[in-house]
């Protein structure tokens, strides 16, 4: 019933042994380091003092005897550091000057205990020169700007030095320093700690011991038989023997209570949840993999093309729904939009738009006109419509050339026309909805939309947005948030947003939120831009940036920056040799149009056609033909290249068709 080689008491005992343990050995370490600085530090002053003495006393026989402190005095010196190394503790002593023009020493004395290094220093160092560089903190202590210099150095073993600076009264200075021998440092103080450090573990066994023993008693045996019963229950469904004890006011106690009204009640719902957690998951997966299809169907939620530009936002109020939006560039003057709403949530709803999506584009495809189109997605989707689900849609086809917007509703709400920044809606042609009824007919209409005008397209998740009372948002704040940003429709989503935010609060999102604007752009007019620029191959980056930050095709700008590239290079090359290039300029233009891109160099460099001797880029024979490789890929990758020389200028234009 009760393992022990899982027991808690063990575990506990373990845990709690290995913390004291460890919690002693930090203490021990932190222990010694401190009492080894203390011993190092008590050590330091009393060598400190000690050589201050030795000094003091140098100084006053030198002085008392009238002799300067340097080699005459070296048996004094040595006389007195014999004795200081035999009966203080210090293990050497010696006396030096220093000649920092050519960074040697001289000793004056060398001491030393009788048992230390011997045969390793000759018995008397007077008068023995050596070459010797001061360190950073001896060099301090030698000119006086501190009184001793400590470091760990020696030749001979691990020494604490310290060094002392002094000066006699006939003005030879000298550098007195002392050595205490580390190693003997750390043995007295591992020394003392052994004894401490055994007495100390030894107390922590014991109270490890009694621990384990009584949380043994009082926690595991019981906590052991608990275990035992639930491993039991959980592994045959049932308790074995008995219901656990509930006699007591303990944790234990609590426990078993809890666990026999648990197992009383648990049988009776785990088959039903299980059940119920795998249907759910496996629905949870289906509904985010149609998720993620469904909003992969729909198209970015900004473009821009030549003549209109076109923004586009749905929020589902679930996982998925029902809203759609779409659009596409039907050719260089015709552009679709579409927005609907299918009637229903979840899958059912979402497929049915996949469908109607799929059946519009279809159509289009086939240059149906906006009635055409919802006359036979309808007729289609009512051949397959078992459920009778239907949809509310809005089309419209958007003609640059005539600045018209010819558009067919099938049961959706009224889009806004925003022309020189006034907002009215489009309440003409209203039809059935799609899905229900076959042989409808659908009309359309057709109204100007001239450069600057808006088309704002939206589903009732908008107007119908509700707040925590149960309000509407309604068409008048729309129109309201319409009129605020109709000189500036790049605003209209973003101050909608907010708008809605503000209004709904903490409501919940009952219905998806869709919107669809389009925006007619100058399709006829032209765009202008001009760089003047040094004779400079550093200067392309310049045009590069002006091509790049231009509203035209991607792989236009690429074909445009691979061949002003090549020519900007080639005119910087070589049409100012022989002159002073540096007061000379190249002047650029970029002019964009509906249907093309210009760019024009012109220069006051010598006459020169480039075109001449260009060959086609199939006939270029790399192997044969040196240079001009790069005049050949800039003209076979533009659509138009003309040359003339005027007012002593070279004008060179490039033009790339966009049409």
């Amino acid at each position: 019933m009760f393992r022990t080689n899982h027991s808690i008491a063990k575990k506990m005992a373990l845990g709690i042994g290995f913390s004291l343990i460890l919690g002693s050995i930090v203490i021990f370490i932190s222990a010694q380091v401190t009492v080894s600085r203390i011993v190092r530090s008590d050590y330091e002053r009393y060598a400190k003092s000690l050589l201050s003495v030795y000094g003091d006393l140098i100084a006053y026989e030198s002085e008392k005897r009238d002799v300067p402190i340097d080699v005459r005095y070296s048996k004094e010196a040595q006389y007195y550091g014999d004795y200081v190394c035999q009966f203080y503790g210090i293990d050497y002593i010696y006396m030096f000057s220093f000649n920092p023009s050519y960074d040697t020493i001289t000793y004056i004395s060398f001491s030393k205990k009788p048992e230390k290094f011997k045969g390793m220093i000759p018995g008397n160092m007077s008068g023995v020169k050596e070459a010797y560089s001061m360190n950073s903190k001896e060099l301090v202590c030698w000119t006086g700007s501190e009184q001793y210099a400590i470091s760990k150095k020696n030749k001979y073993e691990r020494a604490l030095e310290i060094e002392y600076a002094m000066s006699d009264s006939f003005g030879n200075k000298v550098m007195i320093g002392g050595g205490i021998s580390l190693d003997y440092l750390g043995k007295l103080i591992h020394k003392k700690f052994w004894g401490v450090a055994l007495v100390v573990l030894l107390a922590f066994a014991i109270i490890t011991l009694f621990i384990y023993l009584s949380i043994l008693r009082n926690v595991s045996k019981p906590a052991g038989y608990i275990s035992q019963i639930m491993t039991d229950y959980i592994s045959n469904g049932k308790i074995s023997s008995q219901k656990l004890n509930e006699n007591g006011r303990d944790e234990f106690a609590m426990i078993a209570r809890a666990f026999n009204k648990m197992s009383d009640n648990i049988d009776n719902y785990v088959n039903h949840i299980q059940s119920l957690s795998h249907e759910q998951e496996r629905q949870n997966a289906e509904i985010e993999i149609a998720s993620s299809i469904q909003m992969g169907f729909l198209p970015s939620e900004s473009s821009e093309y030549l003549d209109c530009k076109i923004n586009a936002m749905l929020r589902p109020a679930k996982t998925i729904g029902g809203d759609l939006y779409d659009y596409h560039h039907i050719d260089k003057s015709h552009t679709l939009i579409v927005i609907g709403d299918v009637s229903g949530k979840g899958v059912s709803a979402a497929l049915f738009m996949t469908a109607t999506l799929s059946l519009i584009r279809l159509y289009t495809k086939l240059g149906y006109s906006p009635s055409g189109l919802l006359k036979s997605t309808n007729s289609t989707l009512v051949k397959s419509n078992p459920n009778m689900l239907f949809a509310t849609a809005f089309v419209g086809i958007y003609d640059s050339e005539k600045e018209t917007l010819t558009y067919s509703n099938a049961g959706h709400n009224p889009p806004f026309m925003i022309h020189e920044g006034k907002p009215q809606l489009l309440e003409g042609a209203k039809n059935t909805l799609i899905g229900l009824f076959d042989d409808e007919e659908y009309i359309e209409e057709t109204v100007s939309m001239h450069t600057g005008d808006t088309v704002l397209l939206y589903t009732d998740g908008v107007t119908e947005a509700s707040d925590e009372h149960g309000a509407f948002y309604g068409i008048g704040r729309l129109e309201q948030v319409v009129r605020a940003t109709a000189d500036t429709p790049e605003q209209i989503f973003p101050r909608l947003k907010d708008s809605m935010t503000e209004f709904v609060g903490n409501a919940e999102q009952h219905d998806d939120i869709t919107l669809l604007s389009l925006t007619a752009t100058n399709r006829s007019g032209k765009q202008s831009y001009t760089l003047l620029l040094d004779a400079d191959a550093n200067e392309w980056n310049k045009i590069r940036k002006l091509i790049l930050d231009s509203r035209i095709p991607k792989k236009t700008k690429m074909d445009l920056c691979l061949a002003a590239e090549e020519l900007f290079v080639n005119i910087c090359s070589y049409a100012f040799e022989g002159r002073d290039q540096s007061s000379e300029k190249i002047e650029i233009l970029l002019e964009i149009s509906y249907n093309q891109v210009l760019l024009r160099f012109t220069d006051g460099g010598k006459a020169y056609d480039p075109r001449k001797d260009v060959t086609d880029c199939d006939d270029y024979d790399i192997e044969k033909q040196i240079g001009g490789l790069g005049k050949v890929i800039a003209f076979n990758v533009t659509d138009h290249v003309s040359y003339e020389y005027k007012d002593n200028r070279n004008i060179l234009t490039i033009i790339k068709d966009l049409i």
